[in-house]
């Protein structure tokens, strides 16, 4: 019993149980019918692959409701085949024609039905016939080619070599001796027999076209990445190639740990690591080492002492400043002075100022202290003083002595000191520091730089801001960092001549802590590109461990589509299978010992029938073998898309019950699909009578016709019926005129059934037949007892006159239903009627 009633329930329950969340999203976009992944899928597959994000799981499609009116496809009919023209040993008049539903064609051995059925095959089978196609008994450059007509077509179509084969395959369907052996010896492939639309199985190889479309755009990503990795390893190596010896000059094969610990090295390295400074101290000491570099690093120094000497009187003048700040001041030596000219307005004579009068006091107090208690007399006028007076030389005591009066005065001395310093910068030429010095460019330039910007910045009356500040403090840095290295230098130069060795040992020492130091600076330089290159390596690394696992998770797909097609299809057509065998044997497939073993497949199984491990055809009957045969088409027959089926001595090697089940069974799928058009050839008059008898029986007879091909030139509508065969005779002879030659062939054919059907009807009592014996009921012997004996001279006659009407080569030029006129043949008609008037005249 299938676990779900189609493929969507298998491909659903895989998806999730796998535990695979890009697997479960294509699963289910497979079971909703996404037979393509749009850009969005796509990228939202990629994210889940990644395990950049989740997959919610999406609810079960829903089940669609079947269709109240389904659509009727037009119905097909073959109408005519025919004329044909050098096609075998079939004459050119040759024409059949099918105007019922269902048709049964006898023709004896040599009658022409092979042929015939060679043509219909041509339009059913893709293959080329093995045999040729035209008549090997007559030399002619004629090419084989036949006429035919479906319902479908407005004009009748022509076939002919180099034509294609099958040109009606999907109309016509065909059954013959090599389709049975085809059936007997090849495995079986139960999608072909069974209707496979039903059980969507296409949603798994929807999955695997989804797989692959994923695995399509993870491999590009892949190698869009490894582009990435690349370009970066390069650049990282052109750019360390200094650094030989180097884990990043001679970076090939990244792994993640030796990127982290490289990058690390950036993270620990910083401006403070000082490393401006130890190259500096480097190529010191690399001088210090030699002759000519104690030269040039006492020249340095002079350079150096020459230089700060130079920027000594700005930085101080602007340090002084900065510490004054002029401008605040000056603002309060206002504030001050305001104050102090309040409090001296009472003592200011008129039209004088607090300036004159402090003009004329500080003098008086160094002649006679204005603060002595004793003083009796005035300084200047030498006029004794009374108490009014000696209060007023208190107040002028009190003025020069105050605490305004000494703020007033050391504020007026510091802005004398500012205007002396701003003179200082303003008088300054930094364009002129150290020319012709032995210095770099770069250090010349910079301290020039930091001159004018403390002129541009300080200049008198205006407030010192902060870039003024910041100004002052560059030089002061830089008049550090110089001195610092002068003094650097000064000692190195001391050392040269006391322990060479020892600066070796320095300079060997500092070397490597530089290099070290350099190394860091061009990692963390670039630091983006080697996080680049992390992040490629990681990715790619992420893509070797991941994408293999396709191939296993395709073979799981295709395992679980195998047992969804096992037990949706396989087990469907096992069931079918056996009842057809219960339909045309009345036994089962266990009864004939044939097992069906499944053999694999890419999801779909095929089976192989055997019996008890051999293979079928070395233990089966023929007739068995062609029971299993006509099983498995009639198993096919039941979802084919053709519409006109074929069937070529169906029952070859069958028994008498055989042959009643079979034609049972064609009764059935006559019943069953009444869009069908049924046409079936035979030479087995045994079969070709019990084939009508069903048929009459369940009431079809409406929808069959029944004709009987003779000599290759005739195929007429078959009848034992005496007055009918002579209606059909006496139409063509009332015809004016001569008859045409295939009015003559068919009123020869008629003449001779006649014959056979006057000796059949009035002789044996309709218990003998043209062909072949019949059965004999057990019922029917008193019909014997009304058995009337031709004479021998009917006898001679009914003989010579089957003769004349039966001409063995129809393509003969000498062919006697050319000479033989309507008046002959209205003799030879007449002479059959005497014969039957007279038999009659003897019962």
């Amino acid at each position: 019993m299938p676990t779900h009633p189609n493929a969507i329930g298998y491909i659903r329950d895989f998806g999730h149980s796998e535990g695979i969340s890009w697997l479960e999203m294509i699963c289910d976009l497979a079971a909703t019918g996404s037979t393509s992944l749009d850009p969005t899928d796509l990228e939202i597959l990629v994210q889940l692959f990644t395990k950049k994000v989740s997959y919610l799981r999406q609810p079960a499609p829903p089940v669609a409701n079947a269709l109240t009116g389904a659509v009727t496809a037009a119905i097909e009919r073959l109408e005519v085949i025919g004329p044909f023209n050098g096609f075998k040993r079939l004459g050119d008049s040759l024409v059949a024609s099918f105007p019922k539903r269902v048709t049964i064609i006898f023709g004896s051995n040599g009658s022409g039905k092979s042929s015939l059925c060679e043509a219909l095959q041509i339009l059913a089978s893709n293959d080329a016939p093995r045999r040729p196609l035209h008549d090997v008994r007559v030399t002619t450059t004629t090419s084989p080619s036949f006429a035919y007509k479906f319902a479908s077509d407005v004009t009748a179509q022509s076939w002919s070599p180099p034509a294609a084969y099958g040109a009606c395959s999907t109309t016509l369907k065909y059954f013959d001796t090599g389709i049975a052996f085809h059936n007997i010896r090849n495995s079986v492939q139960p999608g072909r027999i069974i209707e496979l639309s039903p059980f969507k199985l296409e949603v798994f190889e929807t999955a695997i076209n989804h797989c692959e479309t994923l695995r399509t755009e993870l491999h590009r990503r892949q190698s869009e990445n490894a582009t990435h990795l690349t370009s970066a390893l390069v650049q990282i190596r052109t750019k360390f190639k200094p650094f030989d010896g180097t884990v990043l000059a001679g970076l090939d094969k990244p792994q993640i740990t030796t990127l982290d610990a490289e990058i690390e090295l950036a993270d620990n390295y910083s401006a403070e690591s000082g490393l401006e400074e130890k190259l500096t101290a480097k190529t010191d000491l690399e001088k210090a080492t030699s002759e000519e570099g104690l030269k040039l690093l006492k020249g340095e120094v002079a350079a150096l002492k020459a230089l700060l000497g130079e920027i000594q009187p700005i930085l101080s003048a602007s340090e002084k400043l900065i510490e004054i700040d002029p401008v605040e001041q000056a603002t309060i030596l206002k504030a001050k002075e305001n104050e102090l000219e309040l409090l001296a307005k009472s003592l200011i004579p008129s039209g004088a100022t607090l300036e004159k009068l402090m003009a004329l006091i500080r003098p008086a107090n160094e002649v006679c202290s204005l603060h002595s208690l004793e003083i009796a007399e005035c300084p200047l006028c030498k006029q004794s003083l009374q108490e009014s007076e000696l209060e007023l030389f208190k107040l002028y005591a009190e003025l020069l002595t105050g605490e305004l009066d000494i703020a007033i005065t050391e504020l007026r001395k510091l802005i004398k000191t500012s205007e002396k310093n701003f003179k200082v910068i303003s008088d300054t030429s930094p364009d002129d520091w150290a020319k012709g010095s032995v210095l770099t460019s770069e250090t010349i330039e910079t301290i020039k730089n930091f001159g004018k910007a403390v002129q541009l910045r300080f200049k008198a009356g205006e407030e010192i801001d902060q870039d003024g500040k910041d100004a002052a403090l560059s030089i002061r840095k830089f008049s550090d960092n110089l001195s610092s290295c002068l003094e650097e230098k000064e000692t190195l130069i001391e050392n040269a001549g006391k322990d060479r060795e020892e600066l070796l040992k320095q300079l060997e020492q500092l070397s490597t802590e530089c290099k070290g130091l350099l190394y860091a600076k061009e990692i963390a330089d670039n630091i983006e590109l080697l996080t680049d290159a992390r992040k490629w390596t990681e990715i790619a690394a992420f893509w070797v461990a991941t994408l293999p696992d396709f191939k296993s998770v395709l073979r799981k797909v295709t395992s679980t589509a195998k047992k969804a097609h096992k037990e949706l299809v396989v087990e469907d057509f096992k069931t079918r299978l056996n009842e057809e065998y219960l339909a045309l044997a009345e036994k089962d497939m266990s009864a004939f010992g044939v097992e069906l073993k499944d053999v694999g497949g890419d999801g779909a199984v095929t089976v192989d029938h055997h019996v008890a491990g051999q293979r079928i055809e070395s233990v089966l009957s023929e007739g068995e073998l062609r029971i299993h045969a006509l099983a498995l088409f009639f198993a096919e027959l039941e979802t084919c898309e053709q519409q006109v089926i074929v069937f070529d001595d169906p029952i070859s090697s069958f028994d008498y019950n055989y042959i009643g089940n079979y034609c049972n069974r064609l009764r059935d799928l006559i019943q069953a699909h009444s869009n069908r058009q049924i046409i079936v050839l035979t030479h087995n008059w045994e079969f070709f009578v019990q084939m009508q008898m069903t048929l009459n029986t369940s009431r079809l007879n409406q929808q069959m016709s029944v004709h009987v091909l003779e000599s290759c030139v005739a195929l007429d509508e078959y009848s034992e019926n005496v007055d009918d065969l002579k209606t059909d005779i006496e139409a063509i002879l009332a015809i004016a005129g001569e008859p045409t030659k295939p009015q003559k062939e068919v009123m020869a054919g008629k003449m001779r059934r006649l014959i056979e059907a006057v000796v059949n009807t009035h002789v044996f009592n309709k218990q003998r037949h043209q062909f072949k014996q019949k059965n004999q009921q057990v019922s029917a012997f008193d019909d014997f007892t009304k058995v009337v004996a031709l004479l021998t001279a009917e006898a001679q006659s009914l003989r010579d006159l089957f003769a004349k009407l039966s001409i063995a080569e129809h393509d003969d030029p000498r062919n006697a239903y050319v000479n033989t006129d309507k008046a002959m043949f209205q003799t030879r008609y007449n002479k059959i009627k005497a014969i039957e008037t007279a038999i009659i005249g003897r019962k």
